[in-house]
C-alpha cells in the first residue's frame, strides 16, 4: 500500500479510472477559475498550488528518469505533463468530496498502524523510522503531509473497492462462452516449407535482369551521399598487440583471475584490544571459528560472497584474500582489531589464458595508448588549425585514415549501414552539417580522449544507380524473388490437397514433404517449435478441417496446417470459477469503478485555472488562433 495512489495508478483500474479521465477532460474541457490563489475547485474541495506543484514535480521526475533526460518545460508541456498531474489531482478531489459527504473518517491510529505495516517501511519484519524518514527527504515531504497523503489514498480506496465491490456475478452462460474459449484445445497437422528444400533454380538472363532493373526504378534511387575521409584516433587504432609479451599477458591474466575470485568472508570488530587478545589466545590454543560461534565468544557477520574490492578495509581486504579456505585472522584495521574469517572461496568464472591471450593481449595494448591521446590530439589540432590536409596530418603521425560514402542516414547507396563509421550518428550529422574544404571540429568516441577528424572529400547529389552499379545485386534478389514464388506454390499446392481432404501421408508420399503432428494445444500455449504465434493463431481462426498458411519463425520458409482435432472442454457450473471468469468479473468491477468516476465528474462543478498552471510550470500560454 506504500503511497496507495502511485500503487493505484500503475493497477488496471487505476489505469482504467485515469483513461476516464483524460477522455473526460477533452469532453468536458478546461474550464476557466476565478479564484487566481487557487489551481483548481471540486466541488467544494481545493488544489492548491503547493499541492499541484508537488504532484507535478512527482510526474516530471518519473518520467524524466524514464527517459534517462532532462525535460524542459516546453517539453513537459507537450507530453501533456501539467495534465496528468492535475488528472491525479483531481480524481482525488473527486473521490474526497464523496467522502466529506458520507461523513468517512480514519483515526490517526488507523494510519499509523497502515503505514507500521508497510512492507516498503519494514527492515527484518519491523517498522523502520529511518527508511520513513529517507523516503520523507527523497519526495520532499513532511510527516504531516505524508500522513494526510496516505489518510486520503486510505479513504480513496475504501470508496473504489466499495464500488467494485457490488458488481454482479457472471452468468452460467457466459461463463460457459469463456470456459469453451479458454479451456478449447486443437491439434494441428502441419508440414513446414524452407528454400532449402527447392532444386537449384535458373540463372537470370540480361533480358531478366534489365527487365526487373527496369521494373524497380524507384529502388535503385539514392539520395544524396557524402565521401568523407576520417582519422580515427583511439587506442584501438594506436595498439601495437605485437609489443605485448607473453609475460604481460599471464600477469594480466593472473591478475583478471583474483579480481573474479570471491570468498564468503565473516567479520568482527572487537570492542577492545583485550577482548581481541582473549580470542587470539583461544585460537592458540586449538579453538576453531565455529567452536568459538557456538560458544558465543565471537558474534561474527557474514559479509556474504565478496571480490577483494569490495571490501573496505584494505586490511580486511588483504588478509581474507591471503588465507587458506577455513583460516581465521585478527588483524588491526581502520575500526580496530577484526577478526576476520573465510568459510568459502569460489574461483572466477574465466576461461583458459589460451583462449582469451589475443583478448588480454589487445587490451593491454590498447590500455598503453591511452597516456598518447592528450598530446596528438593537440598536434592534429595544431596541424589542422595551420592549414595542413586531414591526409598531410595522418602521414606526419604515420595514423592511416578511412574514406566512407553514406547517405543522412548512415546508409550506403544500396541503403545498407555503412560498417564500423567512428562516431556513428554523432559522426553523420556532423558530415551533412560541414561543407567540402572545411575543418569541423572532431567527433568524440566512447574512449575518453579518443575522437575522430573529418573532411568531406565530395557530396554526390540524389541520382539513380546504373545498372552495371547494381548487376549482381539484381542477380540475387531475382534469384530469391524466384525461390519465394516457387516455394508459394509448393505451399499452396500442399494446402489445396489438405482441402480436397488428402490425408497428411498421401501428401508426403506424393510432394515428399513432411508432416508433423502437434499435441491438443490451447490458444494461449506456446506455439510448437518451427511455427509461430500466427500459426496458432490461425489454427484457432477457423473449424475442424480448416487449412491455412503462415510464415516460419525466421520468416523465410512457410507453414500449411490443418485443423486435425477440436476437443471442447466439460463445463461444470458448480466448478470453483476459473481464472478467465474471476479476471472479466474484476474487468466488470473496474469499469463499475470508472463508470462512477465519470458520473462524478457530470455531477460535479470543476474548475482549473489554467494560467496559474502555466505559470508554475513556465509554459507559455497557447498561441491565439
Amino acid at each position: 500500500m506504500l503511497n496507495s495512489l502511485r500503487s493505484f495508478a500503475g493497477s488496471p483500474i487505476g489505469a482504467l479510472i485515469f483513461a476516464a479521465i483524460i477522455a473526460a477532460l477533452l469532453f468536458f474541457g478546461l474550464r476557466g477559475f476565478g479564484a487566481p490563489s487557487m489551481v483548481g475547485r471540486v466541488g467544494s474541495q481545493t488544489i492548491t498550488p503547493t499541492e499541484f506543484q508537488t504532484a507535478y514535480n512527482s510526474e516530471l521526475n518519473a518520467v524524466q528518469q524514464q527517459m534517462g533526460q532532462y525535460i524542459s518545460p516546453t517539453r513537459a508541456a507537450s507530453l501533456q505533463i501539467p495534465e496528468r498531474a492535475l488528472e491525479g489531482l483531481t480524481q482525488r478531489a473527486l473521490l474526497r468530496e464523496v467522502e466529506k459527504n458520507l461523513g468517512m473518517a480514519l483515526s490517526d491510529d488507523a494510519v499509523a498502524a497502515a503505514v507500521a505495516n508497510e512492507t516498503y517501511f519494514q527492515q527484518d519484519g519491523q517498522f523502520s523510522q529511518s527508511i520513513l524518514n529517507a523516503y520523507l527527504a527523497q519526495t520532499g515531504q513532511t510527516t504531516a503531509q505524508f500522513l494526510d497523503s496516505y489518510r486520503q489514498n486510505m479513504l480513496n480506496n475504501q470508496v473504489l473497492s466499495a464500488i467494485r465491490g457490488v458488481s454482479p456475478p457472471l452468468p452460467t452462460v457466459y461463463q460457459r462462452i469463456l470456459s469453451d474459449f479458454y479451456g478449447e484445445q486443437r491439434v494441428i497437422d502441419y508440414t513446414v516449407l524452407t528454400p532449402d528444400m527447392l532444386t537449384p533454380g535458373p540463372e537470370p538472363t540480361e533480358d531478366d535482369i534489365q527487365a526487373y532493373y527496369d521494373a524497380n526504378t524507384d529502388h535503385w534511387q539514392v539520395g544524396e551521399t557524402r565521401q568523407v575521409m576520417v582519422l580515427e584516433l583511439s587506442p584501438r587504432v594506436l595498439a601495437d598487440p605485437s609489443a605485448v609479451t607473453d609475460e604481460d599477458v599471464a600477469a594480466a591474466y593472473e591478475q583478471r583471475r583474483a579480481a573474479a575470485e570471491r570468498r564468503d568472508v565473516w567479520q568482527q570488530v572487537f570492542a577492545t584490544q583485550a577482548d581481541a587478545d582473549a580470542v587470539q589466545a583461544a585460537l592458540d590454543a586449538g579453538q576453531t571459528f565455529d567452536d568459538l560461534v557456538a560458544a558465543g565468544t565471537i558474534e561474527p557477520i557474514d559479509l556474504g560472497p565478496v571480490a577483494a574490492g569490495d571490501l573496505f578495509d584494505p586490511a580486511v581486504a588483504q588478509a581474507a584474500f591471503a588465507m587458506d579456505e577455513g583460516g581465521t585472522q585478527i588483524v588491526s584495521g581502520r575500526a580496530g582489531a577484526t577478526l576476520v574469517h573465510v568459510s568459502a572461496i569460489t574461483a572466477g568464472d574465466l576461461p583458459p589464458l589460451e583462449d582469451i591471450a589475443d583478448q588480454i593481449r589487445e587490451q593491454i595494448a590498447e590500455d598503453r595508448t591511452l597516456d598518447r591521446l592528450p598530446a596528438l590530439t593537440t598536434q592534429i589540432d595544431e596541424a589542422r588549425d595551420s592549414g595542413r590536409s586531414l591526409e598531410e596530418v595522418a602521414a606526419d603521425l604515420n595514423i592511416p585514415t578511412r574514406t566512407f560514402t553514406f547517405d543522412a542516414d548512415g546508409n550506403d547507396q544500396f541503403g545498407d549501414p555503412v560498417a564500423d563509421l567512428p562516431g556513428g550518428n554523432a559522426m553523420v550529422t556532423n558530415v551533412f552539417e560541414a561543407d567540402i574544404g572545411t575543418s569541423p571540429s572532431p567527433v568524440p568516441l566512447a574512449t575518453a580522449g579518443a575522437a575522430a577528424w573529418f573532411e568531406v572529400l565530395d557530396i554526390i547529389p540524389p541520382h539513380q544507380l546504373a545498372l552495371e552499379d547494381v548487376h549482381d545485386r539484381i542477380v540475387t534478389e531475382w534469384k530469391a524473388d524466384q525461390d519465394l514464388q516457387r516455394l508459394q506454390d509448393m505451399a499452396q499446392q500442399v494446402a489445396d490437397l489438405l482441402t480436397q481432404g488428402v490425408p497428411p501421408a498421401g501428401i508426403e508420399a506424393q510432394l515428399g514433404v513432411t508432416f508433423q503432428q502437434s499435441d491438443p494445444l490451447l490458444r494461449t500455449d506456446a506455439p510448437p517449435a518451427g511455427l509461430t504465434a500466427g500459426s496458432l493463431q490461425a489454427a484457432f481462426g477457423g473449424a475442424l478441417g480448416d487449412v491455412s498458411t503462415a510464415a516460419t519463425p525466421d520468416g523465410a520458409g512457410i507453414v500449411v496446417q490443418r485443423v486435425a482435432e477440436v476437443l471442447t472442454p466439460d463445463f461444470d457450473p458448480e466448478a470453483p470459477p476459473s481464472d478467465q471468469v474471476t479476471t472479466t468479473q474484476s474487468d466488470i468491477a473496474d469499469q463499475m469503478a470508472v463508470d462512477y468516476v465519470f458520473d462524478l465528474r457530470g455531477r460535479t462543478k470543476i474548475s482549473l485555472n489554467m494560467d496559474l498552471v502555466r505559470q508554475i510550470t513556465g509554459t507559455p500560454a497557447p498561441a491565439a488562433q
